[in-house]
């Protein structure tokens, strides 16, 4: 199974990913930020199209050795298409889109630390409707805990663990 969380940045995609990992034996929390990183010299328009090309090589590894995978990052409806196309018939793929407030997801929640610029980003994805991407389940985890969160998703997928 492949589960993809969707949202802007701070929406709890990573803390949601790990707590899911935590909960669903053998699964695979695939970070893109994590491959991203491997070339962080790189300015980030060209590095997020590389470190996405990435994943989707990295995603049928482990499918094929029949882990499920998680894989959190802000998606548009390309980028989505682009991850589960030509994927092995018969995976099953979920997709969550996280979306908390706007005065929730400008704030610094849990570890990460909002800068001005990140805010002003945000900002301008909810300005433009960019947080509302019109993939999968749309959560609104504002007032949620990861594990509440997770808790959300896991029933959505008919999953009792």
């Amino acid at each position: 199974m492949l589960i993809i969380l969707n949202g802007v940045p701070n929406a709890g995609k990573t803390s949601v990913a790990k707590v899911i990992q935590a909960k669903i034996p053998n699964t695979v929390h695939l970070e893109v930020d994590a491959l991203r990183n491997m070339y962080a010299w790189m300015p980030i328009e060209d590095a997020i199209h590389i470190a996405l090309e990435n994943a989707k090589s990295i995603i049928p590894n482990f499918l094929h050795r029949g882990m499920n995978v998680v894989i959190d990052y802000p998606l548009d409806p390309y980028w989505h298409s682009y991850l589960v196309n030509d994927l092995p018939e018969g995976i099953k793929v979920q997709t969550f889109t996280l979306r908390p407030r706007l005065d929730v997801v400008t704030k610094t929640r849990g570890e990460r630390e909002i800068s001005s610029e990140l805010s002003e980003r945000i900002r301008y994805l909810y300005a433009t409707n960019m947080n509302d991407p019109s993939l999968g389940v749309f959560i609104d985890n504002s007032e949620l805990t990861a594990n509440e969160t997770a808790g959300i998703l896991l029933e959505e997928m008919g999953l009792d663990v």
